[in-house]
């Protein structure tokens, strides 16, 4: 396919540079790990205190707002 010659040829450039410095993968892996680990410790609080959170919030009679 002639017609798609030079769509291929600057998808594989772009490509090749995207993948051509393995480091801003294993940088971007690190932030997904550090970025998921606090949402699942945020997660895990919320889960283990959600209750008293709440109770302190109706005693002081912001749960209304909530």
């Amino acid at each position: 396919m002639a017609v798609f010659a030079t769509v291929e040829t600057g998808y594989h450039r772009h490509m090749n540079t995207l993948v051509s410095h393995p480091l801003k993968f294993i940088l971007a892996s690190l932030a997904t790990l550090a970025s998921l680990a606090i949402v699942i410790l945020a997660f895990e609080g919320w889960v283990r205190h959600g209750t008293d959170i709440f109770l302190s919030a109706l005693q002081s009679g912001i749960a209304w707002c909530i």
